[in-house]
């Protein structure tokens, strides 16, 4: 039993590990530091790949880094994805 115990608390350790990166990453997006963010977003996906904001997140501030990659964005909307 002890040995569930010692993952239950490993994955809440992780949780809170990927959630302070999220954060770190936030405030670093706010201040325009977006590489900066996409590494925080990128260690918060390493802790807690289960967490689809941290991806989208990670995605914007990628858009922030690469301007070029707006434009496939929007080609995509336009076309509906086809």
């Amino acid at each position: 039993m002890s040995n569930i115990r010692a993952d239950v608390t490993g994955g809440h350790d992780k949780a809170r590990a990927a959630e302070k990166h999220k954060e770190d990453a936030n405030a670093a997006f706010r201040h325009g530091n977006y590489q900066d963010a996409v590494l925080g977003y990128s260690k918060a996906i390493q802790a807690n790949p289960n967490q689809a904001v941290y991806y989208s997140n990670r995605a914007m501030a990628y858009l922030k880094v690469r301007p070029c990659c707006h434009d496939a964005q929007w080609s995509l909307c336009i076309t509906g994805g086809n």
